[in-house]
């Protein structure tokens, strides 16, 4: 997820040099990724979110229990 967010701001870096999108554009991709990291003391992306009511939500616990048992 955060390697797919990060090519997505430089798009729309890009798009914008072309008047193809604006800095509201590259705003959304700011705040999203701000609503969804592991913690306010860890910024790295979480890896799973949910939709709940129509809300993305962030689930920290399956995060750790991944991370956990992939990379160790």
């Amino acid at each position: 997820m955060s390697e797919s967010q990060g090519y997505g701001m430089l798009i729309t870096m890009l798009a914008a040099q072309k008047n193809q999108a604006t800095q509201s554009d590259f705003d959304k991709f700011v705040v999203y990724y701000k609503n969804h990291t592991l913690s306010e003391q860890n910024h790295l992306m979480a890896c799973k979110q949910n939709q709940s009511n129509n809300e993305m939500k962030t689930l920290a616990e399956n995060n750790t229990t991944w991370i956990l048992h992939t990379h160790c």
